[in-house]
């Protein structure tokens, strides 16, 4: 199996990385180690959630993380461009991102509902 492909932004207080392979997943810490550290936790976590969505889970990916790309954001506090944010998207993927997307805004919805109920 292939490890995961770990985008990496660095942050003036924080880092943040990015599943490249799984849109949505992400993982932050406070330094570049802590965000490897987390990645499979993160990783294991998301892979749960498409499972109970009924989402298809890209095949390959093993427990390993390898980092494919890092970058630092810009001083006028952009974040990089990473190369697979330069690479236009095939229909199917646009098509699983939306998926993922209305799966998480459906979860959002469904936990504000919840909370309203608790005032």
């Amino acid at each position: 199996m292939r490890p995961w492909r770990l985008l990496l932004e660095e942050w003036p207080k924080e880092w943040i990385g990015f599943v490249s392979e799984l849109p949505g997943c992400s993982v932050k810490g406070r330094n570049r180690d802590e965000v490897l550290a987390r990645a499979p936790e993160a990783i294991a976590m998301h892979l749960a959630w498409l499972d109970a969505h009924d989402l298809p889970r890209p095949e390959g990916g093993g427990p390993e993380v390898r980092v494919a790309e890092e970058m630092a954001a810009t001083a006028q506090g952009v974040g990089p461009l990473f190369h697979d944010d330069r690479q236009p998207m095939r229909l199917e993927e646009i098509e699983a991102v939306h998926r993922v997307g209305s799966a998480a805004v459906a979860d959002l919805l469904a936990l504000w509902e919840r909370a309203s109920e608790w005032e």
